[in-house]
């Protein structure tokens, strides 16, 4: 059965063919983080072979559709200048990125390689990544994407985390993009500790779970240190009140 194709989308300010153009080039020098790969174009389309994995990038002279950019702009609260930046583009490249094997994160990673080399090489507005539904500054893109390793996944680009100011007091966190690599999003619901302290467990657990492909299951414990613990219960998510989740009491 064929992978389902990961998926970002580089909105650009302006030129997508002329844009395209320069990918093509940066592909066929291997230049950044891109290595030398033999390219097959078609009109507006790139398709080539980064070992295993297969990648497409495609021009389109319009915008994204600013409905699909909306609701991230608005949660993307590390980027308080999305919607400026975004709402305004010209075009945009899509990139298709098809996994090889039921083990998601190679094709994730040259995604995020060769997105980054896009936003290098073109006049990009913003990046947005599919399986997350997040949108991401060009900087910060790049540099998370410089330093992306097996053992350094970029979860600030493929994971969204998103913060809910409960009437009592508290603060939930839950995560989106978790799903794209088979596992169950997690969250913290109503906790009383401090957003960003949660923030930090709940970016520590994600790293671990995608970077081993951890299975975490009711009533189990989790932790990074011997000390903690830190019980995991399956619940309904806040979000939809329907999808099951994975649940951290913190």
């Amino acid at each position: 059965m064929p992978q389902r194709s990961l998926v970002a989308l580089v909105a650009l300010r302006e030129g997508a063919l002329d844009s395209l153009g320069r990918v093509q080039a940066a592909l066929e020098a291997g230049r950044g983080d891109l290595p030398p790969v033999a390219v097959r174009r078609q009109e507006d389309t790139l398709a080539f072979d980064w070992g295993a994995e297969k990648l497409i990038v495609s021009a389109s002279g319009a915008p994204i559709p600013w409905t699909d950019l909306e609701g991230p702009c608005k949660s993307a609260w590390y980027w308080p200048e999305a919607a400026r930046a975004l709402r305004g583009h010209a075009a945009h490249l899509l990139v298709l990125a098809v996994p090889a094997g039921p083990d998601r994160k190679p094709a994730a990673m040259k995604l995020t390689k060769v997105a980054s080399a896009l936003v290098e090489c073109c006049p990009a507005a913003g990046v947005f990544w599919g399986g997350s539904g997040t949108v991401h500054a060009p900087g910060p893109f790049r540099e998370t994407a410089a330093l992306a390793a097996p053992e350094r996944l970029p979860i600030e680009i493929w994971v969204g985390f998103g913060l809910i100011d409960e009437p009592d007091g508290s603060h939930s966190l839950f995560t989106s993009g978790l799903e794209e690599f088979g596992l169950l999003e997690l969250e913290i619901q109503r906790s009383p500790n401090n957003p960003q302290f949660l923030y930090q467990r709940l970016f520590d657990m994600v790293h671990y779970v995608l970077r081993d492909h951890a299975i975490l299951h009711d009533g189990e414990t989790i932790g990074i240190s011997d000390e903690e613990r830190i019980v995991i219960k399956t619940a309904k998510s806040l979000c939809d009140g329907d999808s099951e989740v994975l649940q951290l009491q913190i």
